[in-house]
């Protein structure tokens, strides 16, 4: 290993016959930071953050456990019935085991060395796969719960020691993610239509009456086809595009956003209104913050490989809790619903999966999709936890309108059953 840090510091990776001499020298070695010809190179080229790589890695590793990509598919550049020219070195697979293993997601880790052990045709370089792997079924057994309520997603199903090689454990949202209708029901009840065309108790909407359809009566969500026109999708995405910061929540996020208010532009405010009419709640903003019913509107784009792991819209109804330590959740109250709308088409992935309910949403210019995030007693609707699925292909552009409790409890007041 000292040879080939001292021939790496010399001459560079880059250097002729490099590849021959030291075939797995950039993957094993570590480069001298104060290499001249490193440094100049830097300079010169605007390059992906050590974080950056980290994200990309996980994200690949994430659509190959989600999608069932077949390992043979990626490292030949083919994603479903789509080639390119890329194609996965054996440092790429390491690569990605190596980012795997820092997030602790064990299994994605163990998928991905055990894949390069058997690309590798070193005999040393193998050795020292089989050591990482080694760790990796240790980190995993020692994790390892046997607990129904234990989220199964970053484990076997055995213990690696018990049962040395198996397949990772699905899930009902990787299976919504996938379309995987087969191993799910629908929440629509049979008999009455579920398309309609109404103006929804609106006086605004009598003239020029919405399309909605329910996705779910139980919970309700219902989805607005062409809820916006293409021209007023795009007129979003100019708005945002050029102010967008990378999200810096949880780590479960791979997205760049931006918040919108209604004075940004005209639009806005008539999308207000427009979403004030098809769900009968208040959902503008106040001219001082002291009295919103909404939040402003916030603008998502995911890459390839952009996500948004399960999660709730909510500040502190889904932990029993209060919103004293937010001031905008103590002035206006908790989100009450949520109204998304999505921007444009996706090629692949990037639906919304409701996993409690078995319910996924896929994403179409201008649709609409609203649900309530509490109950009628005040409680948190454990029904409506979802996520965004990875996008496979494309991009995926969305924006939110989050509805606010307290201006609403007219609008949709309290059940006399406290279970509702």
């Amino acid at each position: 290993m000292q040879r080939c840090d001292e021939r790496i510091n010399e001459r560079g990776c880059g250097a002729k016959h490099m590849d021959k001499i030291c075939p797995y020298s950039c993957g094993f070695c570590q480069v001298n930071e104060s290499n001249p010809a490193l440094k100049a190179a830097e300079s010169r080229t605007v390059l992906p953050s050590r974080s950056d790589l980290d994200g990309a890695a996980q994200s690949l590793a994430l659509l190959q456990r989600v999608y069932l990509l077949p390992m043979e598919h990626l490292l030949n550049g083919r994603i479903l019935n789509t080639d390119s020219s890329v194609r996965l070195t054996t440092w790429d697979i390491l690569r990605v085991a190596r980012a795997s293993a820092d997030a602790r997601r064990w299994v994605n880790a163990w998928v991905w060395y055990d894949e390069a052990l058997s690309a590798i045709p070193d005999p040393d370089a193998q050795d020292h796969v089989s050591d990482l792997l080694e760790f990796i079924e240790y980190q995993h057994d020692l994790n390892w719960r046997n607990d129904t309520g234990w989220k199964k997603d970053n484990q076997f199903l055995f213990l690696l020691s018990d049962v040395p090689r198996q397949k990772p454990v699905t899930s009902v949202y990787s299976d919504l993610c996938r379309g995987d209708w087969s191993k799910l029901r629908k929440q629509i009840p049979s008999g009455a239509p579920q398309c309609h065309i109404s103006s929804r108790g609106s006086p605004f909407l009598v003239l020029q009456p919405v399309k909605w359809e329910y996705l779910s009566h139980n919970p309700e969500m219902i989805i607005f086809p062409n809820f916006l026109s293409d021209e007023e999708a795009r007129i979003i995405i100019y708005l945002s595009r050029d102010y967008m910061t990378k999200d810096l929540g949880s780590g479960g996020r791979q997205s760049h956003q931006v918040f919108l208010a209604n004075s940004t532009h005209p639009l806005l405010t008539r999308l207000s209104r427009r979403i004030e009419a098809v769900t009968g709640l208040l959902a503008y903003e106040g001219a001082n913050g002291e009295d919103d019913a909404g939040d402003p509107i916030k603008v998502r784009y995911y890459g390839t490989g952009g996500h948004l792991n399960p999660h709730v819209d909510v500040f502190a109804k889904h932990v029993n809790s209060t919103c004293d330590d937010n001031p905008m959740c103590s002035r206006s109250g908790d989100r009450i619903a949520t109204f998304m709308l999505y921007l444009n088409d996706v090629k692949a992935g990037g639906s919304t999966a409701f996993y409690t309910s078995d319910v996924a949403v896929t994403p179409k210019t201008g649709m609409g999709v609203f649900w309530y995030n509490l109950k009628r007693n005040g409680m948190y609707d454990r029904r409506m936890d979802h996520g965004g699925c990875p996008v496979l292909l494309g991009s995926k552009w969305v924006a939110v309108k989050w509805i606010r409790e307290k201006a609403n409890f007219l609008r949709r007041p309290c059940s006399t059953d406290p279970e509702e």
